[in-house]
């Protein structure tokens, strides 16, 4: 196994890297570039091939180690779907209702191609579980929506997105490989996560090195967005689950604090939850002051802190309600603190 691992990770994390340096002339070649204006304050065009990379690679170290059977074919299907049509939005701007299309067309493969839904949210409230039964289905599409989006509204950072899914998909590795009997998906999720980690030695800000070098792109920020909530959704749902459902809301909290936050509060303004806007987390702690390649750096240690957490609880088998009341109590103080950073950041401006 240990073998396996290694190739995995050094066949993806190669293959990542010599698919950035190919795909970056195309990108230019064909308008494939990320423009400077409006929201966006980056330094000239900057190629959006970050996830095609991402994908082919992982594609290739599947096929090429054989492992691609370790997952359910529909999680190739959605993940193809979804880059294909945010590649298509990168290049030719689709609109947000092809890619939220595309979003459903994936999810629907997850439900009733491979047939893996949520029918249980374990002990969240007491020692008694809370079982979803005919609300699987609704339950489980907005979850992986959800999580599709939390993944894609925090790409609006260098690194940042890329290192929230690499924060996830690590802590899913720890589980999935001291695990018993470790599950297939495990190899395959250990392939993106040293794809993930490839990509971002050319998108994070390193010294020397003043902006990213490529992006994302939709196809990058909602493919990892799939390919997180698949992984989040069958750690916790199989007979001999990696860990509790409660569990994955750490590995992936950040992400889903930041989107509630923000979809809630532009409701409350009567204003559409997918309208762009400059007050995700993010904006806010650079709005404090904070440069952005460290604010980045610091929502990226809490992130791994938090979904250390999460893994500790599940390790020293700490109940599954006192974990989530541990996580509304710190969404409940991230709400203070967002609150008071937004009015502090409006009178510095006035």
């Amino acid at each position: 196994m240990s073998a396996s691992i290694v190739s995995t990770f050094v066949l993806a994390f190669g293959a990542t890297c010599l698919f950035v340096w190919m795909l970056i002339p195309v990108g230019v070649r064909v308008g494939l570039v990320d423009r400077p204006g409006g929201r966006k304050n980056h330094h000239g065009e900057v190629p959006t091939i970050g996830g095609v990379a991402i994908t082919a690679a992982v594609i290739s170290t599947a096929l090429i180690l054989d492992t691609a059977a370790r997952v359910h074919p529909a999680f190739w299907t959605g993940l193809m779907v979804i880059a294909l049509i945010g590649t298509l939005d990168d290049l030719r701007d689709l609109g947000y209702h092809s890619k939220f299309l595309a979003q459903i067309a994936a999810t629907a493969l997850m439900l009733f191609w491979a047939g893996w839904y949520v029918d249980s949210v374990g002990h969240l409230l007491g020692p008694w579980e809370l079982g979803l039964g005919k609300y699987s289905i609704a339950v489980t599409f907005i979850a992986v929506v959800g999580v599709i989006n939390a993944v894609n509204f925090t790409d609006g950072a260098d690194g940042l997105a890329g290192g929230l899914v690499f924060n996830a998909l690590l802590w899913y590795c720890v589980l999935g490989l001291s695990a018993p009997a470790p599950p297939g998906e495990v190899q395959i999720a250990l392939a993106l996560l040293a794809a993930v980690g490839a990509f971002l030695m050319f998108n994070l800000r390193l010294p020397g090195r003043a902006r990213a070098l490529v992006f994302l792109g939709d196809a990058g920020s909602l493919g990892l967005g799939f390919a997180v909530a698949w992984f989040m959704v069958t750690g916790a749902q199989r007979a001999a689950p990696l860990y509790a459902p409660v569990t994955a809301v750490w590995l992936i909290a950040v992400p889903l604090v930041d989107t509630l936050t923000c979809t809630g509060r532009r409701l409350m303004c009567g204003t559409s939850p997918f309208k762009a806007d400059s007050k995700h987390l993010h904006h806010v702690i650079i709005g404090l002051g904070l440069p952005a390649g460290m604010a980045v750096a610091l929502i990226h240690a809490c992130a791994f802190l938090l979904g250390g957490i999460g893994v500790a609880g599940w390790y020293w088998r700490v109940a599954e309600y006192v974990m989530f009341y541990a996580a509304m109590a710190i969404y409940a103080a991230y709400l203070v603190f967002y609150a008071w950073a937004l009015r502090r950041i409006h009178g510095q401006r006035k």
